[in-house]
C-alpha cells in the first residue's frame, strides 16, 4: 500500500464507513477529489477501490463476467455475478458437501436423522402434525 492508501485506510478505521464522506470532504479535500474521480456507483465503493488499488471490476469465478455488485467496505465485491453461477461452481458445491459432512455426517443436512427429527418436532409443536402435507391440506380446505 502506498501512503495515500494507508492514510485512507486509517481514516476509515477511525471514522467508520458511515461518516467517511463528510469527514473526507471537509477535513481531507485533496483525498476527496481523488476518490471522486474513481469509477464506482457509491462513494464507499470508490474509497474501497482506492484503498485496495482496484483499477477494473473483478470477474466472476464461474463465468468470467464483470462483477459490479459491491457489498460493503469490509466484504468488498461479490465473488460471483449471480446465484446461478454460485450454484454451478464446483468448489462451492464441494465446500457445501464437506461442511455438511462435518456437521451432520451426510452429504446434505436434510439427509440427517437429527435434522429430520428436529423438523418433525417443530411441525408437531407449531401445527400439531409431523407432516408438511397435512398442513397444506388443511390450508387448502380452509380456503374453500
Amino acid at each position: 500500500m502506498n501512503e495515500m492508501q494507508l492514510n485512507l485506510h486509517t481514516i476509515i478505521m477511525k471514522v467508520g464507513t458511515k461518516h467517511t464522506y463528510k469527514h473526507l470532504k471537509f477535513k481531507h479535500p485533496e483525498l476527496f477529489s481523488v476518490i471522486q474521480a474513481v469509477e464506482g456507483k457509491r462513494f464507499i465503493e470508490r474509497v474501497y477501490r482506492v484503498v485496495y488499488g482496484i483499477v477494473s471490476y473483478p470477474v466472476c469465478l464461474q463465468c468470467s463476467k464483470e462483477i459490479t455488485k459491491f457489498r460493503t467496505f469490509q466484504k468488498g465485491y461479490a465473488l460471483f455475478c449471480s446465484n446461478k453461477c454460485v450454484a454451478q461452481n464446483r468448489a462451492h458445491k464441494d465446500k457445501k458437501k464437506q461442511t455438511s459432512q462435518e456437521h451432520y455426517g451426510t452429504e446434505r443436512p436434510s439427509q440427517s436423522k437429527e435434522v429430520d427429527d428436529k423438523r418433525r418436532e417443530t411441525l408437531k409443536e407449531r401445527y400439531g402434525t409431523d407432516s408438511l402435507a397435512d398442513i397444506r391440506w388443511r390450508r387448502n380446505k380452509a380456503k374453500k
